[in-house]
């Protein structure tokens, strides 16, 4: 049962409250029985299923989401964010540069430049050995005249000739007009000493 003064559940026989100390006659005084039909449609009354609940707390909470109730603050003290740098991709043209075909190599292995090497290109088929300016291979030495001999590709084979001077050129220690270089071949013009190596 209840107590009309405190409203406090006490046990349906007691004659005293025992929160409050009122005095309790029964039924008659206002009290109701804990499980008393008006109670019961008082509970029944205000119950509502779960289910009705947890919708209803949906429902508000789907609404505190639409974008109409959104709002925004701005506090004009607050340090401002970096923002990352976008970088744009810019393609680049690449240009290869085509090498020329090389046919082998003279190095100097005595005298001036030594170790020196000159590089015997395809594309040009004709070289000229010699201490002027314009000469492809130039050689500042006094037995070297300005134009001393030429390296001419025939197909694949090196030709070498004398250009009719006085120290003349030689090949392999003989000295010579006109004749083929091979690989390994050591040349003489002046004080020079050449090896010719071929790729």
């Amino acid at each position: 049962m209840i107590c009309p003064k405190c409203q406090k559940n006490i046990p349906a026989d007691s004659e005293i409250c025992m929160g409050c100390g009122a005095q309790l006659s029964g039924p008659s005084r206002g009290s109701f029985p804990e499980d008393s039909p008006t109670e019961k449609r008082t509970q029944e009354k205000n119950f509502k299923p779960a289910s009705a609940v947890e919708a209803k707390i949906t429902k508000v909470a789907k609404a505190a989401l639409k974008p109409k109730d959104a709002h925004m603050s701005i506090n004009p003290e607050a340090a401002l964010t970096r923002v990352a740098k976008t970088e744009v991709e810019v393609k680049t043209k690449v240009f290869i540069r085509k090498e020329k075909p090389i046919h082998g190599w003279l190095v100097v292995i005595k005298g001036m430049k030594q170790w020196e090497q000159f590089t015997l290109c395809e594309e040009n088929r004709r070289f000229v050995i010699g201490s002027a300016a314009d000469a492809d291979i130039r050689f500042q030495d006094e037995g070297v005249e300005p134009r001393h001999a030429s390296l001419r590709l025939e197909g694949d084979r090196l030709i070498m000739t004398d250009l009719d001077t006085a120290s003349g050129t030689l090949v392999q220690g003989e000295k010579i007009v006109r004749k083929e270089i091979e690989d390994g071949n050591q040349i003489q013009i002046g004080t020079m000493f050449l090896k010719y190596r071929k790729l």
